[in-house]
């Protein structure tokens, strides 16, 4: 979520892991849950806070989120037209194909769809 704890422990996070492994910051990618364009933090303020390129943003729909929580299917059965039933379809993909984003493919969900 785009707020000044969450920055603060991606921070924190992302030092623990290159303490690890100097390498790992090219393979990490940085996601924004709940993101709410309006939010008090612009993603370009967020960058310059973790000093690091947001990969994705995922839309906040929370009614549509814990009503599939709730009735305890997948988003994409429960809302499959909703943007942020497409927009996780959409992540998933992009990491499937070497993690380059793809906005527009939709193959991940077709997939699910023709195999559900």
């Amino acid at each position: 979520v785009l707020n000044i704890p969450s920055l603060a422990n991606i921070n924190k996070l992302l030092d623990s892991l290159k303490d690890l492994d100097p390498r790992i910051e090219e393979r990490v990618r940085i996601v924004i849950n709940r993101y709410i364009k309006d939010s008090a933090f612009t993603l370009k303020e967020a960058e310059q806070s973790i000093k690091k390129e947001i990969y994705w943003t995922i839309p906040n729909d929370y009614h549509m989120t814990m009503s599939a929580i709730n009735q305890g299917i997948p988003l994409y059965k429960s809302a499959p037209r909703a943007n942020v039933t497409k927009n996780l379809g959409e992540l998933a993909n992009s990491l499937v194909t070497r993690g380059q984003p793809q906005k527009k493919s939709g193959k991940f969900l077709k997939f699910f769809r023709s195999n559900a």
